[in-house]
């Protein structure tokens, strides 16, 4: 069985969209086990090429513990496409088990239905002084 985790781990590396076909043709449950066995990173990778329909139930398979580390890699909007596909009372956990900071844009995203501009917008923007200079702004945009 460790050259079947060996050669999934290699192809969720080397090959993250063909990983992600073979994700949306497995059972959540299969696809869950597969990406569990990864690094947070690197099954982000993954999940983040899967369509959104398969990538929600393989999270519901996960379950919080083992989703929150993929979840918080992923930007919000992508979380929140995810999310929103998710049956409430299973998508309240696994908001709950994100870090405040990667919740509360989500949450935000999720307020809005799906489609709109709401939905698309990022609720993470820079928000930066009128009285810094042009260096002292383009700087800080760097960093974030």
């Amino acid at each position: 069985m460790e050259i079947v985790r060996t050669l999934s781990s290699a192809l969720v590396e080397t090959h993250p969209d063909e990983a992600a076909a073979v994700l949306e043709s497995l059972e959540p449950d299969e696809a869950a086990e597969l990406l569990a066995g990864e690094s947070p990173s690197r099954a982000a990778g993954a999940l983040a090429r899967v369509a959104p329909h398969a990538a929600a139930e393989i999270v519901q398979a996960l379950g919080p513990a083992r989703a929150v580390g993929p979840l918080q890699r992923l930007d919000a909007d992508l979380v929140a496409s995810i999310l929103r596909r998710v049956p409430e009372r299973p998508r309240e956990a696994l908001l709950h088990a994100l870090p405040d900071e990667r919740e509360r844009p989500v949450r935000r995203l999720l307020r809005f239905p799906a489609g709109s501009a709401g939905a698309l917008m990022d609720p993470t923007v820079l928000a930066l002084t009128q009285d810094l200079s042009a260096e002292e702004a383009l700087a800080r945009v760097r960093r974030a």
